[in-house]
């Protein structure tokens, strides 16, 4: 592991030699102090001992900021070790190199400032290492911590074997060049070579220079300079200095941080975007991205948030803000076989099915509380309130009829959307694969409104509307990848919608008014109410009342109004409704289940990551801070084409000066507030 070490520090130049990190001067000097009982073994590395007194006498602050200055990954561990396990139990290799650490910074012409943190962590402890390894036999190489880190240079880069690589840690990225792989925690002790690529299985990797050829991690990448080329992890973060010079950074399920950014090709983060500085020009992505001072112009795609102190595009750069519910792996260029796109295109017809279930019961829920309150005043009021509680039955069965409606107008818009993102994406390669994923994504939707059928179909208004919904989707169905919905005809539902909306609250508020009036007369209700509005409150008091009703005699007010008939169906809709929010629940359940097996399966077996379902679904895509004239708001890419048919899809903002405002999306568009 070390000789890689030594042979770079032997060889290196007085400005190497002062960039090097203390753990690195420690190595090279307790592997040098290990053998001496073997002189022969240190003749090759003769020069080190003088390249240690140079780095003691020479060494100097780093030049610059970076994100990436945690490159000392060895020094991190074995501190850890002892910390955890005490110096009984450190090996004699783990012992001698941090004895080397506490001489190095004792002779270091540094102040007490430069090694501050590593100084306090080993403080009172050297005596401590020195007793202990006293009683133990000699390590020779530092044996037992030669699996810890693999180190290697830029040297060792270049004579690694050239290939041609089609894809590269999972992107469509085909380049030719030399391609070395190393197992486990890597450390590059220099730079990345342009045209150069290195591939870490099963580890982290840290870089002490640039990256201008291609770096690929399975975990975290630490990067001290710049990025200029290419660098990519599976599972873990990317920090670095500056993103530059059409540069590919991404982190699949990490964060990616740096300082600023200029002109990237693309920077990814599926959990986080974060530059320092400014972010100018460049395509970036990711769930959260924040800018800690001016995005200047780009292109930024966020499903969660996106920030910056001021948006500004400008003539020579248009600033473009895109807010999708999620973002897809082949946004970055994630390369995906038959058999992955097959199991992509389930993933995404279950999370859509998932959407619609929580919708579904978030709105059986409701109406399993409204109809427990009728009922609730027909056991106190009984024939005398029974009108009120019957018109009270009929707006909330036509608030039912609305609600799936509503569902159904939002289901079918979001496939068309779908299917336009598809077609968008499936432009000059149009397989019957991607045909027969979106026709099945279409019979999905079919069955889904079909369940959404309501009881009876007495409102001819909701039942006109729900035709012509399930015809429209019949159309799109039938058309597969050849037909799709005319951004138009969206908003056109979208626009219904907003009426439908409208009527329901109205509804709503009428409910509410009648339920409030009625209390008021029963008084009896309301005392039963005091254990606070929880999602349930209506429906246990229900529960409540009916077990007491039973339990009353004959002839008793409260028995006789149970058994009535209108009491029967109130009852058995509740049921309906008690039962449907089960079987939601289960089908949620399994379908989780599902999307969580695909999704382990996409990642383990093809490379390919996938956001995981969540249970929130309240908290919509949005961009905040203070705004330059000009910039473009969408929901998705396609409408970005559409210019006056994409609607309230796309947004061109005033200047607000330093005010800050917010943008966000919602099922009819980009809102403000």
């Amino acid at each position: 592991m070390f000789t890689n070490l030594l042979k770079y520090v032997a060889a290196a130049d007085s400005e190497r030699i002062e960039a090097l990190s203390l753990e690195e001067a420690a190595a090279c000097a307790a592997w040098y102090d290990s053998y001496v009982l073997e002189p022969a073994a240190r003749e090759s590395f003769k020069a080190v001992p003088e390249k240690l007194e140079h780095w003691k006498t020479h060494l100097s602050s780093p030049k610059s900021t970076t994100e990436g200055q945690r490159q000392q990954p060895l020094l991190r561990r074995v501190i850890r070790q002892s910390q955890r396990r005490g110096p009984e139990r450190l090996h004699r290799s783990e012992l001698d190199f941090l004895i080397a650490v506490a001489q190095l910074i004792s002779e270091a012409n540094q102040d007490g400032a430069f090694f501050s943190r590593v100084d306090s962590l080993l403080t009172g402890k050297i005596n401590g290492f020195e007793d202990v390894r006293t009683g133990q036999d000699p390590a020779p190489g530092l044996a037992g911590l030669e699996n810890s880190v693999v180190y290697v240079s830029s040297d060792d880069i270049k004579q690694a074997s050239t290939r041609l690589v089609k894809t590269f840690a999972g992107l469509d990225m085909p380049g030719r060049g030399p391609v070395l792989t190393l197992k486990g925690d890597t450390k590059i002790l220099d730079h990345v070579p342009d045209d150069h690529m290195v591939v870490i299985e099963d580890g982290s990797c840290w870089i002490g220079g640039y990256v201008l050829g291609r770096v690929a991690a399975s975990k975290d990448c630490e990067v001290r300079e710049n990025i200029a080329g290419v660098a990519v992890v599976r599972d873990g973060d990317i920090r670095c200095r500056n993103i530059i010079n059409n540069a590919s950074v991404i982190a699949k399920r990490g964060r990616t941080i740096a300082c600023g950014s200029e002109n990237p090709k693309m920077v990814f983060g599926g959990m986080e975007v974060r530059i320092q500085d400014n972010a100018v020009s460049g395509t970036y992505g990711g769930a959260v991205i924040s800018i800690g001072n001016e995005a200047q112009g780009g292109e930024f795609t966020a499903s969660g948030s996106l920030s910056a102190k001021r948006f500004q595009p400008s003539d020579q750069r248009e600033l473009t803000v895109i807010l999708p519910w999620k973002i897809r792996s082949d946004f970055y260029g994630e390369s995906v076989n038959p058999e992955a796109q097959r199991l992509v295109g389930a993933v995404r017809r279950r999370e859509r099915r998932l959407a619609n279930l929580h919708n579904l019961m978030q709105l059986t829920s409701a109406e399993w509380e409204h109809f427990s309150m009728a009922a609730i005043m027909f056991m106190f009021g009984g024939d005398k309130l029974r009108k009120q509680v019957e018109e009270m039955n009929a707006l909330q069965r036509r608030m039912v009829f609305l609600n799936r409606v509503i569902a159904s107008i939002d289901a079918l818009t979001d496939s068309a959307e779908d299917q336009l993102i598809e077609a968008a994406r499936a432009r000059g390669n149009r397989s019957n694969r991607a045909a027969e994923s979106i026709s099945s994504a279409l019979k999905e939707l079919r069955a889904e409104l079909l369940e959404m059928d309501p009881e009876d179909m007495r409102d001819s208004d909701l039942a006109t509307e729900r035709a012509e919904i399930l015809s429209m989707s019949d159309k799109l169905e039938q058309g597969g990848t050849r037909a799709t919905m005319p951004v138009g005809s969206i908003e056109r539902l979208r626009t219904k919608k907003v009426n439908w909306l409208l009527e329901r609250k109205t509804i709503y508020e009428d409910l509410e008014s009648r339920e409030v009036g009625l209390r008021k007369m029963l008084g009896k209700a309301g005392s039963l109410d005091e254990d606070g509005a929880t999602p349930s409150s209506k429906a246990k008091i229900l529960e409540r009342l009916v077990a007491t009703a039973r339990r009353r005699p004959p002839g008793d007010p409260l028995a006789d109004r149970l058994g009535a008939t209108f009491m029967r169906l109130m009852l058995r809709t509740i049921d309906s409704r008690k039962q449907r929010l089960l079987n939601y629940g289960e089908m949620a359940g399994r379908l989780k289940e599902e999307i969580r097996r695909d999704s382990e399966k996409l990642m383990f077996e093809y490379n390919v990551s996938i956001e995981e379902p969540s249970d929130n679904y309240d908290d919509p895509p949005e961009v905040k801070g203070a705004f330059g004239s000009g910039v473009r708001i969408v929901s998705e890419r396609f409408y970005l084409a559409e210019g006056e048919e994409a609607g309230r899809n796309l947004v061109v903002t005033e200047d607000t000066g330093t005010s800050e405002k917010r943008y966000f999306r919602e099922k009819t568009g980009i809102g403000e507030g």
